[in-house]
């Protein structure tokens, strides 16, 4: 059995001493599941060869970080080398287990501390006088306050704030979580029963059970392939985003809700609950819909998502509504709800009479999906309304509303607490995730859209649509949008547009199926069309004419992405093309939607240069949108890590944005482990929405001068920005020899053997880097604990500043909270990254590479690892810190008891990586388990780092 010897926690490394106390409770999840899983290793047929191999290799990593000796880092890469595939295999099996134990216990361990600190701040007896900023009671009690750094409003102020302000949080299907479903599953049932292990009134045995249950689970977990063999379909990506909302947000959201209207009662100026039907937060998805790049998302297989997302959503429903009927079973209505009913059912149980109408039509609804139709046909719409047979439910707001007359009734009849009851929790889960739990965006490439034109435009012989310039393009499409009739000959089978010609090819066919498809969907499982790679006027105007053709009743919002560098420089002026346009402003109601990519920019000009520059192009947006009379809302493309725009502390990041940008409302992108980390825990959830909410609402009232730069501080950020710029282009397009060393110094090139998703690698089969998605670019980077994307040419920009230019930049940090935010964010990657570690790739897959020019590459590989040290001196110097990190407890907590599972498993890769790429294996069956140990040391490592793209 793993002692606590065998698993305790080391200290990092040059950090400051701390009292463990505060995180005994941590210490002792964590040796309890490390005694589970040890015991299940010990039992297998080779159980002692291999705990003895993660005893002397954790053992190593512990000394090698407590003292920083090299020679036990090298003894370390020695014993790697001695090692068979198979023991690698079971090793590195035996390492991302603990790795992702450790993650549900400091999980956990958050949800205690946060409750902890909520139970001394009030505990059981009444809110507290003062709670944390960060939750929606310390926004709220500090808005009333006001006076010192807060800003202050009227009750009346912020209770229409929180009834009107909105955060969209759009899961999407990039490949980022490592992790297959069946294992995502067997934690959360640990995280559960760690969970009822905290009881105070525990017996004995039902202690010993819950010890056994998790035993039961990390014997399954052992036993479970955690490989995933094959590439997960669309649909099958999209599931996963469901599971989220039906096992953890489904109920996490009413919970959230109900806290609010616990605090806001008991606020004495305020003193009353949100209306019922207020939605704070919303959820939607790109899994299914996001076709940019991904030939496996077609017009069918967004059916088939939206069609398998409607049917989840009538269970839910129809679950919650049965549960209701067994409550209400009062007799007392308002006359407007008696009036609604049928008459044969007068005198009878007015709610339970309007619940089974509900549920007649919900299971009518349930009949059609399953008949492979998403609305009822014209002709047996008709037949139904003859018969007295319920019809499907196709809009939200027709559930809501019956939804809401109930809950009219009760409290016209003095029974408003049953209204505030389940009915309550039910109209705020319809009101949040509608009929389909999670409405679809579209998004696809901008030049999809111009092929398809121009087929479109040659078969009607009035020219090619892409050899005509910007200003001929808008002509012809405002042109075609103020016509009536179609382009195009309507057809029976979409099928039949390959007949028109040869130039209407498989992708173009696809196009204009992607428009028949969204024609045929009802208008509320449909959120935003977005337009990766937007760089005009015309590629706006072209979705919106593609739509029209199509026939869209209600037609989605048009939404361009601007992402790289020159497209964030050049969004302004094609917004303002476009609000220039009196057609445009009537169709859109004087309304837009603009996104900001956080990953391709980055990936395109490194991340001061790119963060600099959305954050102007955010403002310039908001000035443009004010003068031409729209009201725009901005909608964040970002991924998990730093380099794609994660911040964990969100709060701050919110509050940081530029002035005038959200005023209440914020549309984010979650991917991948973020979407697992944030929302598959119902605590953690509930705990992550209340930030969200803290946050816009005191965004909203925040004054506009702290937040906006000084003109020292834009002339700084300016010349930091092209330096930055410069040196990372220098190093990515500038070095002849940087794609050779990026793909032989990093798992790249394997990366697509983890089948994460179902969206291939690349965008074209061929060239650098300027071609791979930034996910995998990421990836690559974050497995070698070089996290070079987060950080390169920040360096330069921080050092050799002249004295005036030097005291600026501490100014700028000191009371400019967006660089802030961006410099300790970079920081955080700093304690995560380690030079050592990425050398070691070096020296296993670069210095043994069959080539001339390998000192070259070595020498690239020194400058890079020199150039992060310099960036983190740099950093620590601005921050007046010791170590990355340093006010960080719970992280450098975390990192310490990682970082001896995490070393290793970057030894046992660039090991496995040598040997595949040499040959040095003997067979097919040898390769197997040295392609098995690849995959799981991937895996491990991105647990241990909690980030992979």
């Amino acid at each position: 059995m793993l002692s606590l010897r065998s698993w305790r926690i080391a200290a990092p490394r040059l950090a400051p001493q701390r009292a463990p106390k505060p995180h005994a409770e941590l210490r002792k999840d964590v040796k309890l599941l490390g005694q589970s899983l040890g015991q299940v290793i010990r039992a297998g047929a080779s159980g002692e060869k291999t705990f003895a191999t993660v005893e002397e290799m954790r053992s190593l990593a512990k000394e090698w970080r407590a003292d920083g000796n090299a020679a036990k880092f090298d003894a370390l890469v020695d014993l790697s080398k001695g090692l068979s595939s198979e023991t690698i295999r079971e090793t590195a099996r035996a390492f991302t287990h603990f790795l992702a134990l450790a993650n549900d216990a400091e999980t956990h361990h958050r949800v205690r501390r946060v409750r902890a600190r909520d139970q001394s701040e009030g505990g059981s007896a009444g809110p507290p006088k003062q709670s944390s900023l960060n939750s929606v009671l310390g926004t709220v009690q500090a808005l009333l306050k006001g006076g010192g750094e807060h800003p202050q409003a009227t009750p009346d102020e912020i209770y229409d704030a929180l009834c009107t302000q909105t955060v969209d949080i759009i899961l999407t299907a990039h490949p980022t979580e490592v992790n297959r479903r069946s294992i995502i599953r067997k934690h959360r049932i640990i995280d559960e029963s760690l969970e009822e292990l905290d009881r105070s009134d525990l017996l004995w045995f039902e202690r010993h059970a819950l010890e056994a249950r998790i035993d039961r689970q990390v014997n399954s977990l052992w036993w479970t392939d955690e490989i995933r063999r094959a590439k997960p379909t669309p649909q099958k990506e999209a599931q996963q985003g469901l599971d989220i909302v039906e096992s953890s947000l489904w109920k996490s959201v009413p919970a959230f809700l109900r806290r609010i209207d616990a605090e806001l009662v008991a606020t004495p100026q305020l003193g009353k609950p949100l209306p019922p039907d207020v939605a704070p937060v919303k959820f939607g998805s790109w899994m299914g819909g996001d076709r940019d790049g991904n030939p496996n998302v077609t017009a069918q297989v967004t059916k088939e998502v939206v069609i398998m997302s409607r049917l989840r959503a009538a269970a839910l429903i129809r679950e919650s509504l049965t549960d209701l009927r067994r409550l209400l079973t009062v007799s007392i209505a308002t006359p407007a709800l008696w009036a609604s009913l049928p008459a044969l059912h007068a005198q009878g149980k007015p709610y339970q009479c309007g619940i089974d109408q509900l549920v007649a039509r919900l299971d009518a609804t349930t009949a059609m999906l399953a008949a492979g139709d998403l609305a009822p046909r014209a002709a047996a719409a008709a037949s139904e309304a003859a018969k007295p047979a319920p019809l499907p439910l196709v809009e939200t707001s027709e559930l809501k509303a019956a939804l809401l007359a109930m809950h009219a009734s009760l409290c016209g009849v003095g029974l408003r607490g049953l209204a505030d009851g389940d009915l309550r929790d039910l109209i705020r889960q319809v009101s949040t995730f509608g009929l389909l739990l999670l409405p679809l965006d579209v998004r696809q490439e901008s030049s999809r859209h111009s092929e398809a034109l121009g087929a479109i435009t040659t078969y009607l012989g009035v020219g090619s649509y892409l050899a005509w310039d910007e200003g001929t393009r808008t002509a012809w499409l405002l042109k075609e949008l103020l016509e009536a009739r179609p382009l195009l000959p309507r057809h029976a089978s979409s099928a039949a547009y390959a007949d028109l010609g040869n130039m209407f090819t498989a992708p173009v066919c696809d196009v204009l199926d992607t428009f028949d498809m969204v024609a045929a969907i009802p208008a509320d499982g449909l959120a935003a069309y977005v337009i990766s790679m937007a760089k005009t006027p015309s590629d706006v105007l072209a979705v919106r004419l593609l739509q029209k053709e199509a026939g869209v009743a209600h037609p989605m919002r048009v939404v361009p992405l601007f992402e790289t560098l020159a497209d964030l420089e050049n969004a302004e002026a094609v917004m303002a093309a476009l609000w220039a346009m009196p057609w445009y402003k009537r169709d859109t109601g004087g309304k837009s939607e603009v996104m900001l990519g956080y990953s391709d920019s980055a990936k395109d000009a490194g991340r001061i240069a790119a963060a600099w520059n959305q954050f102007q192009a955010q403002e310039k947006l908001v000035a443009c949108a004010a003068k031409h009379g729209v009201v725009l809302s901005l909608f964040h493309g970002k991924g998990g890590t730093a380099s794609r725009g994660g911040d964990p502390s969100t709060f701050r990041a919110i509050c940081a944005q530029p002035p005038g940008t959200v005023s209440g409302q914020f549309r984010i992108t979650e991917q991948g482990e973020i979407i697992t980390q944030n929302y598959a825990h119902p605590p953690v959830a509930e705990r992550h929405l209340g930030i969200y909410t803290a946050a816009l609402l005191y965004e909203r009232f925040l004054p506009a001068g702290p937040r906006t730069p000084t003109t020292q501080h834009r002339a700084l950020l300016d010349g930091m920005s092209q330096v930055s710029c410069d040196a990372y282009r220098g190093v990515v397009r500038g070095s002849a020899t940087f794609i050779d060393y990026f793909r032989a110094a990093t798992p790249e090139l394997e990366i697509a053997s983890l089948n994460v998703g179902s969206r291939p690698a690349k965008r074209r089969p061929t060239g650098g880097v300027e071609t791979l998605r930034a996910i995998p670019w990421v990836f690559a980077w974050t497995q070698t604990r070089l996290n070079l994307t987060a950080w390169l040419g920040m360096g330069p920009a921080l050092e050799n500043l002249a004295p005036r230019d030097a005291a600026t930049l501490k100014d700028m940090y000191a009371s400019f909270p967006w660089f802030a935010a961006l410099v300790d964010v970079v920081d955080m990657v700093m304690a995560k990254s380690e030079a050592v570690v990425a050398q070691n790739y070096d020296a296993q897959l670069v210095a043994t590479l069959d080539r001339a020019d390998v000192g070259t590459l070595l020498a690239l590989g020194a400058t890079l690892r020199a150039e992060l040290e310099t960036t983190k001196h740099a950093l620590l110097a601005l921050r007046g810190f010791q170590v990355p990190q340093e006010h960080n407890d719970m992280l450098l907590r975390g990192l310490a008891v990682r970082n001896p599972y995490v070393d290793p498993l970057n030894v046992l890769q660039a090991e496995v990586l040598r040997r595949l790429r040499q040959g040095e294996f003997r067979g097919t069956e040898e390769r197997q388990l040295l392609e098995d140990a690849l995959v799981i040391t991937i895996n491990g490592i991105a647990n241990g780092q909690k980030n992979t793209g």
